[in-house]
């Protein structure tokens, strides 16, 4: 009897499996977080180039988002004491630590440099998650496209990367606090959920951050240099945009 041809290999078979299964809600949103990500890194970029004060830019992102979320307060909702301490005695503190150190980076970086790094950020993350044990499979195709994509990001951005001592640092902490922040926040979202609305979250995140930044502003010297550039426009857009990024990041 002739053989049969071969057919596709078990890892390729099963990454077919798992295509049909995904809801086209979860690829809008992937897709949607996607493209807010990317326009939040330029207009974050534009903003601390006009506005080089990353600390007062971060504190005017997060009064605009509390003062947005408050206006549709029907929305907001805190199920218990809590759920509202669990999430904000922990995932704000790694927000704010998250956005302050990315404007940092964003000041002292090219965004091609900044680009490569981030997406080397999954595979910490990866490696992380099976440290702490996170029911998440991950098998060779997983880790072969992640790489894949790094390289293809470092290929496109080779002629902007710029490396320098501040840059570095800043891209290394600022990754740091990210897969910190994405690794609790997934916990609290789906291992051990609390009861609390998406704008609650974001109110939360927000509000504390604010309260923590006041410090961060006398710390930095920028509490007195608030007025010292120009850079509405792209502080605007960079607000705007970040709704959208925090509404469907979550």
């Amino acid at each position: 009897l002739a053989s049969a041809p071969p057919g596709p290999g078990p890892a390729c078979t099963r990454v077919l499996r798992r295509l049909p299964k995904m809801p086209l809600g979860l690829l809008g949103s992937a897709a949607f977080y996607l493209a807010s990500s990317a326009g939040m890194s330029i207009l974050n970029k534009l903003a601390v180039t006009a506005l080089p004060l990353p600390v007062t830019l971060v504190v005017i992102q997060m009064a605009f988002t509390t003062a947005t979320t408050l206006c549709g307060w029907r929305l907001i909702h805190i199920g218990s004491l809590r759920d509202a301490l669990r999430w904000g005695c922990t995932v704000p503190l790694l927000f704010n630590a998250m956005l302050v150190s990315s404007m940092f980076a964003m000041r002292h970086n090219t965004l091609g440099t900044i680009a490569v790094f981030r997406n080397i950020a999954p595979l910490f993350t990866l490696a992380i998650e099976r440290v702490f044990r996170v029911p998440i499979e991950v098998d060779g195709p997983t880790i072969a496209s992640l790489l894949t994509i790094v390289l293809g990001v470092g290929i496109y951005h080779a002629a902007s990367i710029q490396f320098s001592r501040v840059g570095l640092t800043a891209i290394g902490v600022n990754i740091v606090f990210a897969v910190l922040e994405r690794i609790l926040q997934r916990y609290l979202l789906a291992q051990e959920p609390v009861d609390l609305s998406k704008p609650g979250m974001m109110l939360l995140n927000n509000a504390v951050g604010i309260a923590i930044n006041g410090v961060l502003l006398v710390a930095f010297g920028e509490a007195w240099s608030a007025g010292a550039a120009d850079g509405e426009p792209p502080a605007l857009g960079s607000v705007l945009w970040g709704l959208t990024l925090g509404q469907w990041g979550a």
